[in-house]
């Protein structure tokens, strides 16, 4: 199931092995000073933290392609997942949209 738009945020469910990726990311664990560099700078980077016992929130930030930025957020587990896939225009890019993922 894909999603088209030019720019914002649409979201979906998926099931664990149904997308693949073969970007180098930073991994960011838990760190937030890492997410905050590389969120703003939109550098391929994953951020994780817990959500719940059983699942886990995340942040991947894909990169930037013609000023524009695309990043996801995901909420889940081993079993599946709800995601966010976001198209920001990079000088929307900054610690206040950070903030709203939180």
């Amino acid at each position: 199931m894909g999603l088209m738009f030019l720019y914002g945020c649409g979201s979906q469910t998926t099931t664990p092995g149904t997308e693949t990726s073969t970007l180098t990311t930073v991994d960011c664990k838990s760190d937030m000073t890492c997410l905050q560099q590389n969120f703003i700078a939109c550098t391929a980077a994953t951020f994780t933290m817990p959500f719940s016992p059983t699942s886990n929130y995340t942040i991947e930030i894909v990169g930037k392609k013609d000023n524009v930025c695309e990043y996801k957020t995901m909420v889940g587990d081993v079993n599946e997942s709800m995601k966010t896939q976001c198209r920001i225009p990079m000088e929307m890019m900054n610690i206040d949209r950070l903030g709203h993922l939180f």
